[in-house]
């Protein structure tokens, strides 16, 4: 028995001395330069500026192939279910919200704002119940859309383009 701890022991240290090693090595070719600037990843924040409005009196409509999270923050945990394509129709300063089967609801728009992001386009609704970003870009020369929707104690989508 004290063989196979003195062993496992042994196997332990062996891989801390691997992993200082490899990590000197590392640090001495940055100081050295001998990583080139394709190795090191270049992080930019993203560009964020502000455009003229693009919403227009339709339905924005995700993909049928789409699904999206939708996360209830009435339960704790979080409840986190997913459904299928998210239909938003705005006419005039409402906007109407259908998700899959699970959720719908109406909102009235207070204000909105059209953000250039990167190759993003992003529209922010405030709504009276939260806010709504529908986020367009174009994937292969076709108009992708996404939404952000944070309503009714729910957050619908992945992630906001653009956060306070």
């Amino acid at each position: 028995m004290k063989s196979c701890v003195t062993y496992l022991i042994c196997f332990f240290l062996l891989l801390i001395l691997i992993g200082r090693c490899s990590n000197k090595a590392v640090n001495k070719s940055i100081e050295n330069r001998d990583i080139s600037m394709d190795t090191i990843p270049v992080i930019t924040e993203s560009q964020i500026k502000e455009i003229t409005s693009f919403i227009e009196n339709t339905i924005y409509r995700t993909e049928d192939y789409d699904v999206h999270p939708i996360k209830d923050y009435d339960y704790t945990p979080p409840k986190e279910c997913y459904d299928g394509p998210i239909h938003v129709s705005i006419d005039s300063n409402e906007a109407d919200i259908k998700v899959g089967n699970t959720y719908t609801s109406h909102h009235n728009i207070q204000s909105s704002k059209c953000y250039k992001v990167n190759d993003e386009k992003v529209a922010r609704l405030k709504t009276d119940k939260g806010e709504i970003q529908i986020i367009i870009n174009n994937i292969a020369n076709k108009p992708h859309i996404r939404f952000y929707i944070k309503s009714d104690n729910l957050t619908i989508g992945l992630k906001s383009a653009i956060s306070e």
